[in-house]
């Protein structure tokens, strides 16, 4: 009975606070080759979609591509 009580009196553990990371912080512009363009709208769509997203966003929040 003495071992329940005792393990009841233990208090849990205060939230670990984690460092936000900002999307231009976090992330990188990609560049590809045509050849990498055409295999990759053949072979993995999903994976070219995310990447264009990716640049696109990165063109309006932070300033990628200003140059060009």
């Amino acid at each position: 009975m003495l071992s329940i009580l005792a393990g009841c009196s233990q208090t849990t553990p205060a939230p670990v606070e984690l460092p936000t990371l900002a999307f231009c912080d976090g992330e990188e512009a990609r560049r590809f080759s045509q050849a990498e363009i055409d295999w990759r709208a053949a072979n993995a769509p999903w994976n070219l979609r995310r990447d264009y997203k990716t640049n696109e966003t990165g063109g309006r929040e932070c300033g990628w591509f200003a140059e060009l």
